[in-house]
């Protein structure tokens, strides 16, 4: 029988005690700030031209009939100049609630259900849905591209008088040395010079829902100015060059080429790069 050191036991057990400790305090961190802050709640539909009109308008009049609903934004998906997993979604609507609270009532809720009920008939395709809670992950302002006093800037000022969106959403694996894939998403986006407010989220789906997010785990929401700031940004080599890396994409111009910058398998620890891409289109208008 191998007896043990009392010090040492003593310290384990003190240790223990200090690690039992601060997870319960992570853990009641967590309870209190769960519900907090805004949840986005981003529907993708394949709409027919005959009832595209009156379905828009007919989920736009929803934040009128629901209760904290705090902005309602609508556009009509456009696939980016690119080759890329886009699937066959027509439009997208994003609605920004309070909390999450307010998202779970919204779904049970009889005008949501009525509108349910009216859109179904006339989708084509199956509809995808994702949730998540915004957290920005950068900002390119404008002073930093072209040299003007501004501010910093947040989505208002980019969705200002009707912006454009790009959204990415994607399954990350969980070898994937998320650091740098975050700090190489960011250098790529202060490359390109192109003003963009950029947030992301893990899938934050209610649990009825969470089949609809296509497998997808996280997403990337890039706001712009317009169209024209959307198109510059994503036809970027900086940006197409992050692409390729994580998510072995191509765009129309290094397509089949030799010289199309192919990504390194590893960074930092060693851990594979390659990312599975769910969707990634433009939203030219949004309002």
């Amino acid at each position: 029988e191998i007896m043990s050191d009392p010090s040492s036991t003593s310290r384990a057990k003190s240790d223990l005690a200090q690690a039992k400790s601060t997870i319960e305090q992570k853990a009641d961190v967590g309870k209190e700030t769960g519900g907090r802050g805004p949840i986005r709640h981003l529907v993708l539909f394949n709409l027919p031209k005959d009832s595209e009109d009156s379905i828009s308008s007919e989920f736009r009049l929803l934040k009128d009939k629901i209760d904290n609903i705090v902005k309602f934004e609508a556009g009509i998906i456009q696939q980016p100049p690119m080759k890329a997993k886009q699937g066959k979604m027509s439009h997208a609507f994003l609605v920004t609630f309070t909390n999450k609270e307010a998202r779970n009532a919204y779904l049970p809720h009889p005008e949501h259900q009525k509108f349910v009920s009216k859109v179904r008939p006339h989708l084509t395709e199956s509809l995808t849905v994702f949730d998540y809670k915004p957290s920005t992950l950068t900002t390119v302002p404008m002073e930093e591209c072209e040299g003007k006093k501004n501010s910093n800037g947040n989505e208002d000022t980019f969705l200002k008088n009707g912006g454009s969106l790009s959204v990415l959403i994607f399954n990350l694996h969980c070898k994937l040395d998320l650091a740098c894939f975050i700090k190489e998403c960011k250098d790529a986006a202060h490359e390109t010079k192109v003003p963009v407010y950029m947030e992301w989220g893990a899938m934050a789906n209610n649990i009825i829902e969470k089949n609809l997010a296509q497998k997808g785990s996280h997403i990337i929401i890039m706001q712009f100015m317009n169209a024209k700031a959307a198109e510059a940004f994503s036809l970027h080599k900086a940006w197409t060059s992050w692409m390729k890396k994580y998510f072995q994409y191509e765009d129309k111009y290094t397509a089949g080429s030799n010289d199309s910058g192919s990504p390194s398998k590893n960074c930092g620890n060693g851990n594979s790069l390659l990312q599975e891409l769910v969707t990634y289109f433009n939203v030219p208008k949004i309002s």
